[in-house]
Formats: C-alpha cells, sequence, structure tokens
C-alpha cells in the first residue's frame, strides 16, 4: 500500500510537469496500477493492462476507451504483459497464473 501510494504521488507531480504539452495524454480508466501497456496501428491504439487484472482499448488521439476485457480469472489477479500486433487485432497478456 506504501508502494501504491508512492507511484500515484510520482505520477501526480509527472502529470502536473507535462500539463497542456501535446506529448502527454493522461488516460484513467483502470481501479488500480497500470502494469503494462502496448501501442499498435501507427500508435493510434493503445492496450494497457493492471493490477485490477482488466485490459482496456484506447484511441490514443481522443484519449478515449473503446472497449474494456474484463479480468479473467485463469490469468490470476493481475495482468503483468501485454504484446499486441501491428495492425491492433491480436493481443496476448499474462498474469499472475503460475504456470
Amino acid at each position: 500500500e506504501a508502494n501504491a501510494r508512492f507511484q500515484k504521488k510520482i505520477a501526480v507531480e509527472v502529470a502536473e510537469r507535462w500539463r497542456g504539452s501535446d506529448d502527454v495524454r493522461v488516460l484513467r480508466g483502470h481501479s488500480l496500477s497500470t502494469t503494462c501497456a502496448t501501442l499498435c496501428d501507427e500508435d493510434k491504439i493503445a492496450y494497457t493492462g493492471s493490477k485490477d487484472g482488466s485490459i482496456l482499448r484506447w484511441d490514443v488521439e481522443t484519449g478515449k476507451k473503446t472497449r474494456v476485457y474484463p479480468k479473467d480469472k485463469k490469468f490470476g489477479p493481475q495482468i503483468l504483459c501485454l504484446a499486441s500486433s501491428t495492425d491492433g487485432n491480436l493481443v496476448a497478456s499474462s498474469g499472475q497464473d503460475k504456470l
């Protein structure tokens, strides 16, 4: 829990430093910390994985969620790694599934 508070503090500091910049976009949607991200389709689509076990698909230009992949028990409580095809049609994830 102390680590999560520290991470949140760093995220707030970074967001404040980059506020108003076109180079940084803050995407909000996970209920717990984001653990991984991948970009695809010429950096137009992003996928993020989280400690909450969900995967979110984002439109990078608008910053809006375009799809939510809910937690799947077979991957364990967290998504730890994501990879995607260049066109964004395929996404692979791994979690704490003890395999």
